[in-house]
């Protein structure tokens, strides 16, 4: 502190020459001068050095004690500024970057997002901006607590969220809240019925009473494995003696005919380069774009852009709000360009395909299939019938249905 304040106000290097240089110091300490770093290289002479501000009045004091007082060396913070009395722009620009690092340290210029791992940087930095928080923002003036708050309320997949600001920088750590498991109701009430007509093969009820038999007939939406059990007296006669309502589980195999169709032109666009190439350069400011061109609506024609983005970055690795852009127009026309039949047709193919395995499951069959194509004003299409195996029976909850009575 002591080195920082004789900077601030300067110093000198004395040398006193003189019978009893000893005496210099004591009329010092008498006058209350402070100095420090003193060496005697011989009996006539003393090296040391003392406050800039001190130097008329340790003169009058070397001429009290009868020595002659030489100036060897100045240091200090107004020794260096007064180099630059004549250059006027070098004192202004001296003084503004001196202003603009005291002003800029106090307004955040990088937040850094740790803890995370499924919930996504950009999201957590997004509400952070949202609630005040982000590059350009007054450090000293967020309030962290209320900050985090806010933000947890906002993102449920937080349980925790920390804000540590140090200068330009601002930590934030989070902790994930743990999942909650998907708890399915196993007491609730439900049927098993028929995703899709067909004609049934094999009937598995678990839980539940079979409501179909094997090689029937049923339509989509028809109850297959009820959920309403009843117990019937023992005499044989099939008196109903009480009923419970159970969630129904089991399995219905069933022969299914699935009709599925898609389609697509014949005659689409195709891009063709013109040859005609442009970049266009801007400085990113915290969000704040300066452009180096005219809008971007002057340029009349079609073009593919691509965008090239280099951030500055701290030698941690941390990115500056401060970004050099570079976008480079490639022109191109549109002509139209006809699509070969046998391409669309393996292009159909493969998406009917693609669907039929997603109806049919992990457990279900294709019998057969037979995939036909037609054409109608330049749109091709194609339709697939197929002949499955499959379990057609899925849960259908009761609620808001009345129970059956008992």
């Amino acid at each position: 502190m002591r080195n920082f304040l004789h900077f601030l106000l300067g110093s000198v290097r004395i040398r006193v020459v003189g019978r009893f240089p000893e005496r210099f110091l004591n009329l010092c300490g008498g006058a209350n001068l402070q100095f420090w770093d003193v060496k005697q290289p011989d009996g006539e002479t003393l090296l040391a050095c003392i406050p800039a501000y001190r130097l008329k009045r340790a003169r009058t004091l070397a001429a009290q004690g009868m020595c002659e007082l030489e100036v060897l060396e100045q240091d200090g913070l107004p020794f260096f500024l007064y180099r630059f009395r004549s250059r006027y722009a070098l004192l202004a620009g001296l003084l503004f970057t001196l202003f603009g690092a005291i002003v800029l340290s106090q307004f955040i210029l990088v937040v850094d997002v740790t803890g995370n791992e499924s919930v996504p940087d950009s999201v957590i930095l997004t509400e952070l901006e949202m609630q005040g928080l982000g590059p350009g923002t007054y450090g000293p003036g967020v309030d962290r607590r209320t900050l985090a708050n806010e933000v947890l309320l906002r993102l449920p997949q937080l349980s925790f969220l920390s804000v540590n600001i140090s200068g330009v920088y601002a930590q934030v750590v989070v902790r994930e809240a743990a999942p909650e498991p998907e708890l399915e109701d196993r007491w609730a009430a439900a049927d098993i019925v028929a995703a899709a007509d067909g004609v049934v093969v094999d009937v598995d009820p678990l839980i539940g009473q079979a409501a179909v038999e094997e090689g029937q007939a049923v339509l989509k939406g028809e109850v297959l494995i009820s959920g309403t059990e009843e117990q019937q007296s023992g005499d044989g006669s099939g008196t109903v003696l009480s009923t419970t309502q159970v969630r129904a589980e089991g399995k219905v195999w069933a022969h299914t005919s699935r009709t599925l169709r898609c389609a697509t032109p014949l005659e689409t666009g195709a891009k063709v380069p013109t040859g005609e190439k442009k970049s266009l350069f801007a400085l990113r400011i915290f969000k704040k774009a300066v452009k180096f061109y005219p809008d971007s609506s002057f340029f009349t024609w079609k073009c593919d852009k691509i965008t090239e983005t280099h951030a500055l970055t701290l030698p941690g690795g941390g990115a500056l709000p401060l970004a050099w852009e570079r976008q480079r127009l490639e022109a191109f026309e549109t002509k139209p360009a006809k699509l070969q039949r046998s391409s669309a047709e393996a292009f159909l193919k493969e998406r009917l395909e693609q669907r039929l395995t997603e109806l049919m499951g992990e457990d279900g069959q294709v019998l057969s299939r037979k995939v036909a194509f037609s054409e109608h004003n330049g749109v091709l299409t194609g339709t697939m019938d197929a002949a499955c195996l499959e379990n057609i029976g899925v849960v259908q909850s009761r609620e808001g249905k009345a129970p059956p009575q008992s």
